[in-house]
């Protein structure tokens, strides 16, 4: 096995956020979330480690920035994504685009029911900050 590239990487939170519309796409789409067993278990096949600490790390993007190339490469197949994305040089692939826009409205609609359900009368307003907080706005 060749060392890893150590490119430029992305900045810590920019990849958890990539990351995390992954996982989010591959939950939509199988309807259970992806486990970083699983996770572990597709790289180990490949030999690329991870550790769950690491595995953490890039997840809360409260770390130093990943430059591993090998495990890009990995995850850019596991996730079915053009490794150009999980290094900063790609966009999101427009059917996993399209298919978060619809996991976010069904979020939207399921936030919207629960506040009708426990909170009685809800102001608009208050629905559609609610929204744009799920729909990243907040962050």
């Amino acid at each position: 096995m060749t060392a890893p590239s150590q490119g430029p990487g992305l900045e810590p939170r920019e990849l958890a956020s990539r990351l995390a519309i992954l996982l989010d796409h591959v939950e939509a789409v199988r309807g259970t979330p992806l486990t970083f067993t699983e996770i572990s278990r597709w790289l180990e096949e490949r030999g690329v480690p991870l550790s769950r600490a690491r595995w953490s790390y890039m997840l809360s993007g409260d770390s130093w920035r990943v430059r591993d190339a090998e495990l890009f490469e990995s995850l850019a197949e596991l996730f079915g994504v053009d490794v150009t994305y999980l290094t900063g040089e790609g966009e999101l692939p427009a059917a996993v685009a399209a298919e978060m826009h619809l996991v976010r409205a069904l979020r939207r609609a399921r936030v919207q029911n629960f506040a009708a359900r426990n909170l009685g009368d809800v102001d608009p307003a208050a629905y559609e900050a609610i929204a744009d907080y799920l729909d990243g706005g907040g962050r």
